[in-house]
């Protein structure tokens, strides 16, 4: 390898800097400890945290939290999916899903298999599925299919 573009790639690559930067309490995040950070299509920053769920428009922090709407105030899970709906895991309080603005809950009592929610994401099929600490939970627009020791392939 010759030496000059070896130099010359070194020189260019350490030239660079990327701006980084850290947002703590201090800055109005509610807790230090974050689980999760998403992208909303409208470009808002989405952390999910230990007191809350927060949105982040680059500068000012909006903290959704129990007294707010959430079901809980630790979130496990951020998820958007395909129709831009904000989907917050929580550790006991299930699912809240906010769309425009609005929001509503998704727990044991409306048919989830577990309040605690760990990990959600989006199938081919639009479908959301919601992986809890005891199973697997498939919600459709219409019902809700748990999948657990008793009935998982």
């Amino acid at each position: 390898i010759p030496l000059l573009p070896l130099l010359l790639f070194c020189w260019l690559t350490s030239a660079q800097k990327i701006p980084f930067r850290n947002y703590t309490v201090r800055d109005n995040l509610p807790s230090n400890i974050v689980s999760d950070i998403e992208q909303d299509s409208k470009g808002f920053i989405w952390f999910g945290t230990q007191a809350g769920a927060v949105r982040f428009d680059g500068y000012n922090m909006v903290t959704y939290d129990y007294g707010s709407g959430l079901p809980d105030n630790i979130v496990e899970d951020i998820f958007i999916d395909s129709d831009d709906q904000i989907w917050i895991g929580t550790e006991k309080g299930g699912i809240a899903v906010i769309k425009d603005g609005k929001s509503r809950t998704i727990n044991t009592e409306n048919g989830l298999l577990s309040n605690n929610s760990k990990t959600i994401f989006q199938d081919k099929s639009g479908n959301i599925w919601d992986i809890s600490n005891i199973g697997l939970s498939k919600i459709t627009k219409d019902t809700i299919i748990n999948f657990d020791e008793s009935n998982s392939p």
